[in-house]
C-alpha cells in the first residue's frame, strides 16, 4: 500500500484504464489513511464514492493500524477509543523499529478489529514521547480504558508479542 496525496487526477491518465488497479495516487494523505488498491470501473470513473465517505465523514475513518501525528489526535483515537490500542513509538531511522514494526501490524490484523494499532513517530511526536517516558526506541505501551496497561522496550520474539496483545484483549 501507498501513502496518498489529497487531489485524485487519475481517472483520466494512462493508469485508468477499465479494470486496471490503481495504486491511490491521489486520495486521503490528507485523512493520513493508507488505503487498499483502487480499480477503475469500465466507463474510467474510480470507484471514489465509498472510499471518500469513509476518510470524510465527520469521525475519521481509521483502520487497526494508524498513524499519530499530534497530541489531539492521540486523544482522540487513542485515550478515547472503547477498543485496546497498542502504541507502537518508533523512529525511520530506527533498525528494530523497522524489524518489529510489520510483525506488530501482522499480529492486530489477525485480532480482527479487536485490538488497534497507532504507530508514533518519536521524531514528529516528540512531546508524546517526552510525556510518555520513551527514551529508547522502539518502546510499545498498551492502553485499555484510556490507562497505560503494559509497556515492553525493545526487540521481542513472537511468543511475547502474542502474549502482549493477547493479555490487553483477554476481558477479565
Amino acid at each position: 500500500m501507498l501513502r496518498v496525496r489529497p487531489l485524485l487526477r487519475i481517472a483520466s491518465s494512462s493508469l485508468a484504464r477499465p479494470g486496471s488497479s490503481v495504486l491511490n495516487h491521489g486520495l486521503a494523505s490528507a485523512a493520513n489513511v493508507l488505503l487498499p488498491k483502487t480499480t477503475v470501473s469500465r466507463n474510467n470513473n474510480l470507484m471514489v464514492k465509498s472510499i471518500s465517505k469513509r476518510l470524510f465523514a465527520d469521525k475519521k475513518a481509521i483502520g487497526p493500524v494508524f498513524n499519530v501525528q499530534s497530541q489531539e489526535e492521540f486523544d482522540k483515537l487513542v485515550i478515547k477509543s472503547d477498543k485496546p490500542v497498542i502504541v507502537d513509538f518508533h523512529a525511520e531511522w530506527c533498525g528494530p523499529c523497522k524489524a518489529l514494526g510489520p510483525r506488530l501490524e501482522s499480529m492486530v490484523a489477525s485480532k480482527k478489529g479487536s485490538v488497534l494499532l497507532a504507530k508514533v513517530d518519536i521524531d514528529s511526536c516528540a512531546d508524546l514521547a517526552i510525556h510518555y517516558g520513551v527514551q529508547v526506541v522502539p518502546t510499545v505501551i498498551a492502553f485499555k480504558n484510556g490507562q497505560s496497561k503494559e509497556k515492553f522496550v525493545g526487540m521481542q520474539d513472537d511468543r511475547m508479542l502474542d502474549g502482549f496483545i493477547n493479555r490487553l484483549t483477554d476481558k477479565k
